[in-house]
């Protein structure tokens, strides 16, 4: 049973100290967020909670309460308006709880999970407010340790609230733990991975991350299991983003490099030095050193790629011949000489030839020359390889390879939310794109209708069509109606055995069925009757009460 599916059976309690709870808005890292309404000031809040008892912490009780009572003394310090407002902290009755700024908005986990990303203006100014919000916890010694899109809020759709200093680490305080893991491993550095001390840091390299994915749309470090991420974290370089939206300016590229190096001291050193690349991406040039050190997969790529456009010309053009050093006076002359002798010695063997082929000749009969002739076939030679010029084929076009993804195509009615493999994608009607080929659990889910799940197979380039109508359950609510009594003379009215006044009264809101009414008073006869109260209806009932 998941952490989720246990809080679902908590009771939601009407009040939390003095304030007074709407509805439950979500399930933090360790417990209830409800949305509530302080009645001193009637301001509306976010209240989050952990229950001391819950056997959910109890292995480790202390340390979350300690972690609980952290992030108010961290958040407290902060005045900034990136950056959540802590209002109150406070407990009761085994419940501990933080009262804060309540921040209507959309997490940047949704706007990256719906596919529709921000165009890249619109995406380094988001960058930009949360490197001054971080950069602001920095200078006053706080780190936050745990950025990621889930704990950045978009208000109004332009501007930025950082959530959840829940892990942070007060630089003076002596609370580090170093070797134990804290945080979300998607965005987690690699010294924070390794469960070493972090600095500020490593916050940059998390937003390196995040930066990766609002460009490009895919996480930085995917993977199924918490081992893969960490491996990848550590010893794996993310695509450049250029290669996955080619419309990206390559000065992104580094940007995320630096931020999301593996060597601390390579990274970016501060949030206002990795800010002011960002608001300069548009003219940034990247050190020199750096064009001319390509990674050794990008070069084996440019080297082929050139090598096969110009196939054609380079086996066109002949080599071009090598130019012969001068030789000496010496060796010329042996040459000539050389060369004048063999002349002279094939043309006399020439005409020996020559002149044994006529005496031949004479000397034999016509007959069997003739018959010589007749039987003699032409002689086979065995075939001579002769240099032809070398046929020039023109290489065959590059095929583009088929990414190997594909979408699901989602349509409900009503509306409803989609969960593909347990995480939210968006409402009906909506395409999910990039998904890669394989299996995937569609959910459906509605408030009024009861969830509705299939298996989806994903092709290739292909978008598998889910349509479902809901079929509208049967819910029961129970109703209530106005109930009025009057009796002569007066009377004491007692409502199923508990009394409510005297007549004539009215009884605003009776639930729907039967009830028993009984009316006394001294000196007559108690009266006892029963009324069946119909919902949404005013239910009259007149009584004469008799003398004894």
């Amino acid at each position: 049973m998941t952490l989720i599916s246990v809080f679902q059976f908590i009771t939601m309690p009407d009040k939390i100290g003095r304030y007074e709870i709407i509805k439950t808005i979500g399930q933090g890292a360790m417990g209830l967020v409800y949305k509530a309404k302080d009645p001193a000031i009637d301001r509306t809040v976010a209240i989050k909670t952990i229950r001391e008892d819950s056997n959910l912490f109890a292995k480790d009780a202390e340390e979350v309460k300690k972690r609980f009572r952290r992030e108010a003394q961290v958040a407290g310090r902060l005045s900034h308006p990136g950056i959540v407002t802590i209002y109150d902290v406070g407990g009761e009755g085994g419940l501990f709880y933080i009262v804060m700024e309540y921040v209507e908005g959309d997490t940047l986990d949704k706007i990256v999970d719906s596919k529709h990303l921000p165009d890249v203006d619109k995406t380094i100014d988001l960058m930009l407010q949360v490197c001054d919000a971080i950069g602001y916890a920095h200078k006053n010694g706080i780190i936050h340790r745990d950025i990621k899109p889930a704990n950045i809020m978009i208000v109004d759709k332009r501007y930025v609230k950082v959530m959840d200093f829940g892990i942070a680490r007060i630089a003076s305080s002596d609370m580090t733990q170093v070797g134990k893991i804290m945080g979300t491993p998607n965005y987690m550095s690699p010294e924070q991975v390794m469960g070493a001390k972090v600095d500020n840091r490593t916050d940059i390299f998390s937003m390196g991350v995040i930066l990766y994915e609002l460009l490009t749309g895919e996480k930085a470090f995917p993977g199924e299991s918490i081992t893969t991420v960490i491996y990848r974290i550590l010893h794996e370089h993310p695509t450049p983003p250029k290669k996955l939206r080619l419309q990206l300016p390559s000065s992104l590229d580094y940007i995320v490099n630096k931020a999301m190096s593996k060597e601390i001291e390579k990274r970016y050193q501060s949030m206002e030095e990795f800010a002011k690349d960002l608001r300069n991406y548009k003219t940034l040039e990247q050190p020199k050193e750096l064009k001319a050190a390509k990674p050794e997969a990008e070069v084996e790529d440019t080297l082929s790629m050139s090598t096969m456009a110009n196939a054609p010309d380079a086996e066109k053009k002949a080599e071009p011949k090598k130019p012969e050093l001068a030789k000496p006076a010496r060796q010329k002359e042996i040459s000539k000489q050389s060369s004048t002798g063999y002349m002279i010695m094939g043309a006399l063997l020439l005409v020996i030839l020559v002149g044994a082929g006529l005496f031949y000749i004479k000397g034999r009969p016509r007959t069997a020359a003739k018959e010589d002739k007749k039987n003699v076939q032409p002689a086979v030679l065995p075939p001579v390889n002769i240099p032809e010029k070398e046929k020039v084929e023109p290489p065959k076009p590059i095929e583009p390879v088929a990414a190997k993804y594909g979408s699901i195509s989602v349509k409900s009615r009503p509306k409803a939310r989609i969960f593909i493999n347990g995480k939210p994608a968006g409402n009906t009607p909506n395409e999910i794109a990039n998904l890669p080929v394989g299996e995937y659990n569609v959910v459906l889910k509605h408030d009024d209708f009861p969830e509705w799940a299939t298996q989806v197979s994903v092709q290739e380039n292909k978008a598998a069509d889910v349509a479902h109508n809901f079929i509208k359950k049967e819910i029961r609510k129970e109703g209530f109606g106005v109930l009025m009594i009057n009796a002569q003379p007066w009377g004491v009215v007692y409502l199923d055995d508990k009394e409510i006044g005297s007549t004539p009264i009215t009884v605003p809101r009776v639930l729907e069925g039967l009830h028993r009414v009984r009316v006394v008073r001294d000196g007559f006869k108690e009266l006892k009757v029963e009324i069946k109260v119909l919902p949404n209806k005013k239910n009259n009932l007149s009584l004469k009460l008799e003398k004894k």
